[in-house]
């Protein structure tokens, strides 16, 4: 039972990234609990991050294909004992999520599960179905650029600033009263921002979730690296995200993913990423899998197909 749960644990990871996405809301009223010290300085270093709505998008849409070597399934469907059949494709497409922006308007996203799937993963079928719109939300945040986005999180955190990590400045934000844990499940998290620039670098939270063998204590790590958008400087675009989550004793999950842009229709867009995974049990070692995503279909602003 162990060797199964911590293979569906691995095939979710594969299914959705695990970066921290920031809800979008629209931003009101500065908190109380804020100051207005503290707000600026967290404006302004989101102000150094590129956004391509000032290069004249407008509307943006995708397909984001969810597929896997057949390779990386058997590595992962080995502890159950199972083997994908012979005539399966090296390449198996399991979904798609489809994409569609306007700005001022509401995104639209639907993921969809492919009819034809491999029956050693049908267990995993309804979980796959669930991961397809959340994904199509993150990678929508990583093409507006828009994955570090503080206005939405001091509607519901109260920010202060929390001393130095090393050569980092803390930025605490703590859940305000009456605020429901929705899409952050922490009541804490600490951000931190490099003291020479004011970049932000990263994040980290805990909180307690119930999972295959009770109550855990999860940990996510967050660690965001930056590039000019166009040439040596300028406006910053993500380049890669790393992050961990600890997952109790139960399993340590790591991912890396990286960011490629192209200059379309005079806006620096999102075009693919790389996608490098592990994970570690106290029954060792998962194999690392890579995967490189293509958009598909990419239009921006009513052009041609990408």
């Amino acid at each position: 039972r162990t060797s199964r749960v911590q293979t569906m644990l691995l095939l979710a990871s594969l299914l959705t990234s695990i970066a921290l996405i920031l809800p979008q809301e629209e931003a009101s009223a500065t908190p109380a609990g804020t100051s207005e010290t503290v707000r600026s300085f967290l404006l302004d270093a989101e102000s150094a991050l590129y956004d391509p709505t000032a290069e004249g998008l407008r509307s943006l849409s995708f397909v984001i294909p969810v597929a896997l070597q057949r390779s990386d399934l058997d590595q992962m469907l080995a502890p159950m004992g199972q083997k994908l059949p012979a005539d399966t494709p090296e390449t198996i497409r399991l979904g798609e999520t489809s994409v569609a922006w306007e700005l001022d308007g509401v995104p639209q996203v639907d993921g969809v599960v492919a009819e034809t799937f491999p029956a050693a993963l049908a267990m995993m079928r309804g979980q796959i179905q669930a991961s397809l719109a959340p994904m199509g939300h993150q990678v929508l945040s990583a093409a507006l650029n828009q994955m570090v986005s503080f206005a939405p999180m001091l509607e519901g955190f109260d920010a202060d600033f929390d001393g130095a990590d090393g050569d980092d400045l803390r930025v605490v934000f703590q859940r305000k009263p009456g605020v429901p844990a929705t899409t952050i499940p922490a009541d804490s998290i600490t951000w931190t921002f490099d003291t020479e620039d004011n970049l932000p670098t990263g994040n980290t939270m805990s909180f307690s979730q119930e999972g295959p063998m009770g109550e855990m204590q999860v940990t996510l790590a967050t660690r965001y690296e930056w590039k000019p958008a166009r040439g040596d400087s300028g406006k910053l675009i993500l380049a890669a995200v790393d992050a961990t989550n600890e997952l109790g004793s139960f399993a340590t999950m790591k991912q890396r993913t990286e960011y490629q842009h192209e200059d379309r229709d005079g806006v620096m867009v999102l075009t693919s990423y790389k996608e490098t995974m592990s994970q570690k049990t106290p029954m060792g070692s998962a194999p690392e899998v890579v995967k490189q995503v293509t958009l598909e279909f990419l239009v921006v602003n009513g052009g041609a197909d990408g």
